[in-house]
């Protein structure tokens, strides 16, 4: 029993990502052990002004998934599903790059700048919250990162849920040295 409560809140640990992406204290290497096997393309996290943003990841089993952007606004982008990959029911061991290079939608680094994160959750039904917000926009979903973390309490109970983020930061380019 002790064992399974210890388990559940590791879980609710892993699932529920602080809606203050950019506090000081948010680990530097967040990437949580669920199966999915987060990475991004900046295997040192860093991003500059400009740079292209992509996650990928594995489906651990048959599971929907979402993928969230936290960005240092405190807002949260929901990268994947989107209007262009609509069906988020992957099959176990499928591998998945968001945004894919051809994609239409991609996600390319801007202000304000600090500490950020891409979160992927991956259950074994729809999340009703975020397949309304899916439903409600003409692009991209974009979701106060406070409401992402109160959705993620209210069905961590759900069996089969998993998450796992990583944290980034992203940073200003440098002026440009002017032409002699």
């Amino acid at each position: 029993m002790l064992r399974n409560m210890i388990l559940t809140n590791l879980l609710l640990a892993s699932v529920c990502l602080s809606a203050a992406a950019d506090t000081p204290d948010l680990p530097r290497d967040a990437a949580t052990q669920t199966g999915l096997g987060l990475t991004l393309n900046h295997p040192n996290r860093v991003y500059r002004q400009g740079d292209f943003l992509r996650a990928s990841f594995r489906a651990p089993h048959d599971c929907y998934v979402y993928v969230f952007y936290h960005q240092a606004d405190k807002t949260a982008v929901l990268l994947y599903p989107n209007l262009e990959h609509g069906d988020h029911h992957l099959q176990g061991g499928q591998a998945v790059n968001v945004p894919g290079v051809e994609d239409r939608v991609q996600c390319r680094i801007a202000g304000p700048f600090g500490r950020e994160a891409v979160q992927v959750i991956a259950s074994q039904t729809p999340i009703a919250y975020f397949e309304d917000a899916l439903r409600t926009v003409q692009g991209v979903a974009v979701i106060p990162s406070m409401q992402v973390d109160a959705v993620c309490q209210q069905v961590a109970q759900q069996s089969g849920l998993r998450a796992e983020f990583v944290t980034l930061d992203t940073q200003a380019s440098p002026p440009r040295e002017p032409a002699k």
